[in-house]
């Protein structure tokens, strides 16, 4: 079969090498390389990661058929090859970088989230879960003021917690920093996240390397859209909630739990500098 991906991700190392099928799912099918870098193929519908290309439905539904984990690639001129598939090089690129300074309302996103009880993976249902007894919370918050406050944050009991190929307490972090991104709140120092090669010895593979992009300010095009509907005060809002929300099993809901906590986070730390002022 010869497909032609619809579109790829502007931030994806170059295409070069031998790329190998690591697993697959209804909407995803993920390649690595020898380097461990990884390329994610989307299903159409789903939005496209920092690290993907965009495949239209029926092209995904047929490589789902040929590409059987362990299945081997090989790159030619920027597109990958095996001897029943030929996936020529995208023409598309899109730009995943948060690079406009957004204005949020906490209490805006609160009213949202309040309507939804899908469960998160650490911290029971979405609407109770800002305000459940979970010690995870508490110690997302407290790691957030330790780094305002020029301290090095301790993410050891959060990073790689929970089940999954992107566990639940990596999905809040990326939540986190999509707000701080979007707000413009990354110039604070110490860096927020651990370095590239702890990510990796911390988490699975395909969790580090959203955390790698989320460091960088790449995010999927479902974020994208939420973010930037939300600080239009957008009637779509709500679906492009329900988009991110259909991310995994859990991970939407615990990619927008990291972004509520944040956002509460945010406004707490405001008032109280405001108030010390």
């Amino acid at each position: 079969m010869i497909c032609s991906p619809l579109a790829a991700s502007d931030c994806l190392p170059p295409i070069r090498g031998v790329w190998v099928c690591e697993n697959r799912f209804n909407h995803a099918i993920n390649l690595r390389n020898a380097s461990n870098q990884l390329l994610t193929l989307h299903r159409y519908g789903h939005g496209i990661s920092p690290m993907g290309w965009l495949m239209r439905r029926a092209d995904f539904d047929q490589l789902s058929h040929y590409l059987a984990p362990s299945t081997r690639l090989t790159a030619i001129n920027g597109g990958l090859f095996t001897p029943h598939v030929q996936l020529l090089k995208p023409r598309r690129t899109l730009y995943l970088r948060i690079s406009d300074k957004l204005s949020i309302a906490p209490r805006r996103f609160e009213k949202y989230l309040s309507r939804h009880s899908a469960i998160t993976g650490l911290c029971g249902p979405l609407n109770q879960a800002p305000h459940s007894s979970s010690p995870y919370t508490a110690i997302f918050t407290q790691q957030l003021s330790r780094w305002a406050q020029g301290l090095a944050p301790d993410w050891r009991s959060i990073i790689g917690l929970g089940p999954g190929l992107t566990p639940s307490g990596d999905d809040m972090l990326v939540g986190m920093m999509a707000i701080l991104h979007a707000t413009s709140q990354t110039a604070l120092r110490p860096s927020l996240l651990p370095s590239d090669n702890l990510l990796m010895a911390l988490t699975t593979s395909v969790s580090a390397s959203y955390l790698y992009y989320a460091k960088r300010g790449y995010f999927s095009t479902t974020i994208h859209t939420l973010l930037h509907r939300l600080a239009r005060g957008s009637l779509a809002t709500e679906s492009s909630l329900e988009s991110v929300l259909h991310h995994g099993h859990t991970s939407g809901a615990d990619t927008l739990l990291g972004m509520d906590l944040t956002l509460r986070w945010q406004y707490a730390h405001q008032r109280r500098v405001e108030y010390d002022v």
